[in-house]
């Protein structure tokens, strides 16, 4: 398999918001180890996911997932990105494209899904986290004429929960949203 060097980016995220059920967000608080996302659906691979900056789109994602209605919380946490694929780099993104070319020749198989693509690639090049610029289907200019996006999210998926600083809960909701 290629090789492709990953920098190691000396960089912190002091404003991640992660967005949960509140009584995992307690455990959490409490010592409990985040536990990372594995299914299918972890788009950037396994790792635990945070929103960068916007503390509104981890209250979206907490409502949208917790069990209960009216029972979630956020946790906002600092985040050291280490050995970090950027995808907001066009240099990552085109190492991510080789990378899954190369997969799908050896397994003759191009129906590869990004969290395989990923997965493989930050196993191969120890990666402590993956950060990317996702913008929603149907996204609307701010105004008419205007190139800028209604909306977009800046994710991270940490796969090295050592690079997670200890998290506090900056908003919860134990009651009927």
């Amino acid at each position: 398999m290629a090789k492709l060097s990953v920098q190691y980016v000396n960089k912190l995220i002091p404003d991640a918001y992660h967005g949960t059920e509140f009584s995992v967000a307690k455990k959490i608080k409490a010592g409990t180890k985040f536990e990372p996302s594995t299914d299918r659906d972890s788009y950037l691979g396994d790792g635990v996911y945070f929103f960068e900056t916007d503390m509104g789109l981890a209250v979206w994602w907490a409502k949208k997932r917790t069990r209960r209605p009216g029972t979630w919380a956020v946790l906002q946490a600092t985040i050291q990105l280490g050995r970090c694929l950027d995808l907001f780099s066009q240099e990552n993104r085109d190492k991510l494209k080789f990378w899954r070319t190369v997969l799908a020749e050896r397994l003759k198989d191009t129906r590869i899904e990004d969290p395989w693509v990923i997965n493989s690639f930050a196993e191969e090049h120890g990666l402590d986290t993956v950060r990317c610029i996702f913008k929603p289907e149907a996204v609307q200019p701010i105004y008419e004429g205007s190139k800028i996006c209604e909306s977009f999210r800046v994710v991270i998926s940490v796969r090295n929960i050592g690079n997670i600083s200890p998290p506090s809960i900056s908003m919860a909701c134990t009651g009927t949203i």
